[in-house]
């Protein structure tokens, strides 16, 4: 587990939840998460990466191109 937390993770209880899940997860794993801001995604997504050991692959989805996820990850 982490050493120490930056102040993101005190003020977003929930990234600390989305920590958790990403160490527990063995083998491949699918997480959705919805930020109000691009500027706040980005700000958790780097504190998030600073704290977690292994690569993180960031897709951010726009629901105004498509309605269908599939096609966006393509």
């Amino acid at each position: 587990m982490p050493q120490s937390f930056d102040d993101n993770f005190t003020q977003h209880p929930r990234l600390n939840n989305l920590l958790r899940a990403l160490t527990r997860c063995q083998g491949f794993g699918l997480y959705f998460v919805r930020c109000n801001t691009s500027s706040l995604r980005d700000t958790l997504v780097d504190s998030l990466k600073k704290q977690y050991a292994r690569p993180i692959v960031e897709l951010p989805l726009s629901f105004e191109k498509t309605a269908y996820i599939d096609e966006q990850i393509e």
